[in-house]
């Protein structure tokens, strides 16, 4: 032990600490310069090996991959990465099998060795996501569509001597690739699919073998098949390859006859397009699903009745202990009904790449007969693919307030091409309130929100906030719907000020395979697996929605398995009223902060300065100590303690940013300059006036000694803080709030006055 902590920290032993601050720098601008996104062609360019080599020359890396803290702080992570060409994770490779004694040398090896596999895997993906998708000869030699077959025709799969599931090695080593499959079927996202048909003949039976998004299906003589059917020893007999494997899914004997099963079909395989390192393991997967008999006898069921004294006791063919199973799909999701034929019980599942859900309330028993659990699932899975009308009946209690903002582009276009009938007052945004909210009213938005017709549409009830908070404005809970390039259900809650979203795939959420990543979206950003591609992916989940906003407090995180956080870290009440308005679009009167509460920033500025009613002038380099007197500086100018306040991210001249406050007897200003480009715009209080100018002809008024338009002065602090926060809010991305409509203007209508006349009256005095 005392061995090992010496290693890790020398000093202890009075040696000198090394540094390697220098190291890391240079080894990061390395790893940008010869960097493999996501593993893909990793191959090392010969600039690449030059680099590589120089690396591994350097006396300071020879010396760091010998020091057991930079391997655990460095090699066993980000110095070890897929990321890497191949030539150097080979080089590390060969150092440490030269330095076996070297600290952690075997835990380097294996993560170069699978950091290698990663990238062999990520070739593979784009090679198969890049192959033809012609469905014009197919055949399990595409390594495509061999992936295709494989992901969709055996869920059930799994090794019968690891216990490992099919799915799970297909996750990892060949993920099914929904572009080449749509591809294949010749069909646009967004669009319902239809089969591609393959024919076989077996023992004078014609079969039909229908290739689906995301299952398999079969007619034998024209009937479907739900289950296992046709005898191994008839299939083994077959000489096409293809046609086996491709009747493999309905083939089926005894449990004791694995062994010979697998040894067929990994024989088999080698006539595909099977990854070499995977084929036993594929092959034992499959045999167990063909091997699902029970060795001799029939089945049996024993249970009682309700109106039986004794158990009843039903002799069962052998078959009736393997899955009985009707599948159905729409362009995003498979369901599939599952008979259990000796329970006599069906159940209804969404099949996902990484296992079934149960849907809620999807149990259904005393089902006696194939035809009986046939007839229903098809209701079932019509009721859950294809909703007809809303759940209205599930709203308890109606919204107090509700307001919509139509899509016009939209219904210009429809009118124009289509000659629709408009909707009934579309040409102003919809404002209902209290009694004017009905079910049928509320019904008519929802249908208009389905076809496009509606950009926003809000929900909102009066709620309250906690004992000793307080807000300007009347505390509410609302659901939000929005459409833009897809469509997000968001849920914000005033009392606990925080703000959830629907996802799209709830049944995905929480697997490690699962991954999602922030995208813009409105002036924000959301994680894009609560940005819905398709209005029916919510609306599957409005009859639960609405059963949870009739009542305060039933949304909340991952409610009913449905809600996520619209933003994962919270920042307080401050950050919820600007995600408010960023994220839902709310307006300023319904969602600002107090005149007194602390400011939230993205990003601090580097540097702030202010000027008093003196002339006497205050700079501050803003460090973690100086935040706090950052606040104190925005809170004095906005009680009017300064005349000018100027706030500046960046530190190289021509390259910064600023923002510059203005006041003059209450009265406040706000300018947005850009040294790069050399503008300055200022922040519009009356955005009705400043649309409507014409020309020259616009009031003005005099604001610290000159003429500016009246429209840029505002004169009350709430709405001035309020645009100041949102572009603080922002600033990593400000044009998302200085490029919005009628928000920003230039000093004044036309010409402004130079660009080196505005930066004097607005910077240079504050600038040292």
């Amino acid at each position: 032990m005392r061995e090992l902590v010496l290693e890790s920290l020398p000093e202890l032993a009075g040696e000198q600490k090394i540094s390697y601050t220098k190291l890391r720098t240079e080894f990061h601008n390395y790893a940008v310069s010869t960097y493999k996104s996501g593993g893909e062609n990793a191959q090392a360019t010969a600039e690449d090996i030059r680099k590589t080599d120089a690396f591994f020359a350097r006396e300071d890396f020879q010396r760091a991959l010998l020091d057991r803290r930079m391997v655990e702080e460095e090699l066993l992570h980000t110095w070890v990465d897929k990321t890497q060409c191949d030539y150097y994770l080979n080089q590390i490779i060969r150092f440490y099998e030269e330095h076996e004694t070297a600290p952690c040398a075997q835990k380097v090896i294996d993560r170069a060795q699978e950091m290698l596999k990663c990238q062999e895997l990520a070739d593979r993906l784009r090679t198969d996501r890049e192959a033809e998708t012609s469905n014009s000869e197919i055949t399990l030699k595409s390594t495509s569509f061999f992936r295709h077959w494989l992901n969709t025709g055996f869920y059930h799969a799994q090794d019968r001597e690891s216990g490992r599931g099919l799915m799970v090695y297909l996750n990892n080593e060949l993920p099914f690739l929904p572009e080449w499959s749509r591809g294949f079927l010749e069909v646009e996202d967004g669009e319902i699919p239809t089969p591609v048909l393959v024919g076989c003949v077996l023992d004078g039976n014609a079969i039909e073998v229908r290739f689906h998004l995301r299952y398999m299906s079969f007619l034998i003589n024209g009937e479907p098949v739900y289950r296992p059917c046709l005898p191994w020893e008839r299939v083994a007999a077959l000489t096409d390859t293809d046609a086996f494997f491709f009747l493999l899914p309905i083939t089926t004997t005894t449990y004791d006859q694995y062994e010979t099963v697998k040894a067929e079909v990994l024989f088999r395989l080698t006539d595909t397009a099977a990854p070499e390192s995977g084929r036993i393991f594929i092959a034992g997967c499959l045999a167990d699903q063909v091997c699902g008999l029970p060795i001799s006898g029939a089945a049996r069921e024993s249970g009682w009745r309700e109106d039986e004294e004794s158990p009843v006791v039903r002799s069962l063919p052998p078959e009736s202990v393997l899955p009985f199973e009707i599948c159905a799909e729409d362009a995003d999701r498979l369901f599939v009904c599952v008979w259990f034929e000796q329970e006599q019980i069906l159940a209804l599942y969404q099949q996902t790449l990484y296992g079934k859900q149960a849907v809620r309330d999807g149990q259904y028993h005393d089902v006696q007969d194939a035809q009986s659990a046939v007839a229903l699932a098809c209701q079932l899975m019509q009721e859950q693919l294809f909703p007809t009308g809303f759940p209205m009946e599930k709203l308890k209690v109606l919204p107090e307030a509700v307001y919509a903002q139509w899509d016009y582009m939209m219904i210009s276009r429809e009118n124009r091409e289509k000659d629709i009938e408009l909707p009934v007052g579309w040409s102003a945004p919809v404002k209902l309130l209290g009694e004017e909210v009905t079910l049928e009213k509320l019904e008519e938005l929802l249908i208009q929100f389905d076809a496009g017709r509606i950009q926003r549409m809000e929900w909102s009830w009066h709620t309250s906030i906690p004992v000793g908070e307080e807000q300007d404005y009347e505390p509410l809970r609302s659901l939000v719907l929005l459409k833009e390039s897809g469509y997000v259900c968001l849920y914000f809650d005033d009392f606990r000020a925080e703000s959830y979203a629907l996802l799209e795939q709830p049944e995905l959420y929480g697997n490690e395979e699962w991954r999602s990543k922030l995208v813009p979206f409105r002036k924000s950003k959301l994680f894009d697996d609560v940005i819905h591609r398709r209005f029916s992916s919510i609306r599957r989940h409005l009859s639960v929605i609405f059963s949870q906003v009739s009542w305060p407090s039933n949304v909340n995180f991952m409610a009913h398995g449905i809600w996520t956080y619209a933003e994962h870290v919270s920042h307080g009440r401050v950050k919820y009223n600007l995600d408010k308005q960023l994220l839902g679009d709310f307006p300023m009167e319904r969602a600002h902060n107090r005149a007194d509460a602390l400011f939230y920033f993205s990003l601090y500025p580097n540097s702030a300065a202010c000027v008093d009613d003196a002339g006497s002038v205050e700079t501050l380099v803003v460090s973690d100590l100086k935040r706090p007197r950052l606040q104190q500086m925005l809170a004095q100018f906005l009680q009017g303690g300064f005349r000018k306040l100027r706030l500046t991210w960046g530190k190289e001249t021509g390259q910064r940013q600023h923002i510059v406050l203005l006041q003059d007897s209450k009265r406040l200003l706000m300018a947005w300059v850009l040294e790069e480009e050399q503008t300055v715009k200022y922040h519009v209080a009356d955005h009705r006036t400043y649309i409507d100018i014409e020309g020259k002809k616009y009031h003005k008024d005099i604001f610290q000694g000159r003429a500016v338009p009246a429209y840029l002065i505002h004169n009350s602090v709430t709405p001035l803080r309020n645009a100041l926060e949102l572009l603080l809010a922002s600033i990593d991305r400000p044009s998302i709030i200085t490029e919005a409509f009628g928000e920003y203007a230039w000093e004044k209508p036309g010409k402004p006055r130079p660009y080196e006349m505005l930066w004097t009256e607005l910077i240079s005095d504050t600038l040292n």
